[in-house]
């Protein structure tokens, strides 16, 4: 039994000039997992426009020995409601110095033309199952459309 076991997640975002919010996540094993790894991301949006969830899930995971496998894994996308949606997906168990990036982006259309502020909240957990190792990271990521000379947006982490 390997009591080194360790899992950890990061996750970055940006708001993308043909109106998406892209995420791109990290999930990386110093010791390696001791099963598979469920990840959930929750995603909630305000303050106007409308979201739309991802179609696709681009998953690619990074071995050890520096080779790359682009997978097909199923995600399940479900809408909790209007402005909120729940990603999941289970990957492969991680062995040493390995991890997965995960990127997916979320369609934003009719964003408020006055200033406004428009919040996207996301909470990111990934679990081992077996062995109970879990991270959990939370990320706030806010948009404002401003009026200016030419409409923009800016986007702060």
């Amino acid at each position: 039994i390997n009591d080194n076991y360790d899992i950890t997640t990061q996750k970055t975002g940006s708001y993308t000039a043909n109106g998406k919010l892209r995420y791109e996540v990290t999930v990386s094993s110093v010791h390696g997992t001791p099963s598979d790894i469920d990840v959930t991301d929750t995603f909630t949006y305000s303050g106007g426009g409308t979201v739309s969830p991802p179609t696709e899930i681009s998953v690619v995971k990074h071995n050890a020995d520096g080779t790359i496998e682009t997978s097909s894994i199923p995600a399940q996308i479900v809408a909790l409601s209007t402005i909120m949606y729940k990603i999941s997906l289970n990957l492969p168990r991680l062995y040493n110095n390995e991890y997965y990036t995960l990127v997916y982006e979320y369609d934003v259309t009719g964003l408020p033309d006055q200033n406004a502020a428009v919040s996207a909240y996301n909470t990111l957990d990934a679990t081992s199952t077996n062995h109970h190792e879990t991270t959990s990271d939370h990320a706030d990521y806010f948009i404002y459309n401003k009026q200016l000379e030419n409409s923009s947006c800016l986007f702060f982490i």
